[in-house]
């Protein structure tokens, strides 16, 4: 995944195909910021680091609270910096406030699959198709 699309821009219009639609495939991390908040152009920091030390295995979505006022009220985000982690469509984590980088990774590395899962999982989905296509001959 190239590196800008690890790291996307929220906003009304498309809020729910970047964050619930992508969600149901993979995790997505939402950053709930503003420009005036110190805190929250920190954390924004550590996300984008860890985002791109992760090469795509999530989705960071940053929103700007000031300008997508909406998005803040329909997930009830009251203080800054806050973070919200999505997952098969829904919320399964919120954190507010500033966390350590250590954190943050916790967090991400609970709700991801490992990789040699994903190899396996993706061998054993092969292995069956193949077997239904022998069968279908």
């Amino acid at each position: 995944m190239a590196r800008a699309a690890r790291i996307l821009e929220g906003t009304e219009f498309n809020f729910d195909r970047l964050v619930i639609e992508n969600s149901r495939r993979g995790l997505v991390l939402v950053d709930f910021w503003a420009p005036w908040a110190g805190p929250s152009l920190r954390q924004q920091q550590v996300l984008k680091r860890l985002a791109n030390e992760y090469r795509g295995r999530f989705l960071l979505v940053t929103v700007n609270t000031d300008e997508q006022k909406g998005i803040a009220q329909r997930f009830a985000v009251k203080s800054l910096p806050s973070c919200k982690l999505f997952r098969k469509g829904k919320v399964v984590e919120d954190v507010r406030g500033m966390q350590p980088e250590a954190d943050y990774k916790t967090l991400v590395d609970r709700y991801l699959v490992p990789l040699g899962d994903k190899a396996r999982l993706a061998a054993a989905r092969a292995c069956s198709m193949s077997r239904k296509r022998r069968s279908n001959l």
